[in-house]
């Protein structure tokens, strides 16, 4: 739903079910969101000035680099694959969109910037990880360039256009 569309469904709404779906909508965040939600909340309580978010916010690239770096290691030991204690159920089939993403991050990533070759390191371990999953079973797909959207050979140039 957009938030137009929000508007409109909550302009006719009693106060009472307002409130009802307001804290049932926040009993589904994890305790994270819940954390900036909770800052968010406040602001706006207080007759504040809301900040919007831009979607192109400085990368905390330690986290980034440590995600990804976690997410290589629990590919390489199949935990995408195969029942385990590591990667619940519901998100081994979510593979192919961490790493759209990851590779949009790290293509965004400027020649300037100061983690540049880390992260072209990153990106060459990821298409490596790819390059495997073609030849061993790592994720539930035969062809993982397919799996992410992409082209083995345009993966490769955007990785020797780093270089």
């Amino acid at each position: 739903m957009k938030v137009q569309e929000l508007r409109q469904l909550l302009s006719g709404v009693d106060r009472t079910l307002l409130e009802k779906a307001f804290v049932e909508s926040y009993k589904q965040f994890s305790k994270a969101k819940k954390e900036k939600v909770d800052l968010l909340i406040q602001e706006i309580l207080e007759g504040k000035e809301v900040k919007k978010t831009d979607k192109n916010a400085v990368l905390d690239f330690d986290a980034f680099e440590q995600e990804v770096l976690d997410f290589i290691a629990n590919a390489k030991a199949q935990n995408y694959l195969a029942p385990n204690r590591i990667i619940p159920k519901n998100q081994r089939s979510k593979w192919r969109f961490l790493v759209k993403n990851y590779i949009k991050a790290l293509e965004k990533i400027q020649l300037e910037d100061p983690n540049y070759d880390r992260a072209v390191i990153l990106l060459e371990a990821i298409y490596k990880l790819m390059c495997h999953g073609c030849n061993y079973y790592i994720f539930s797909s035969d062809d993982p360039f397919r799996s992410i959207g992409w082209q083995q050979p345009d993966l490769y140039q955007l990785l020797v256009k780093k270089y």
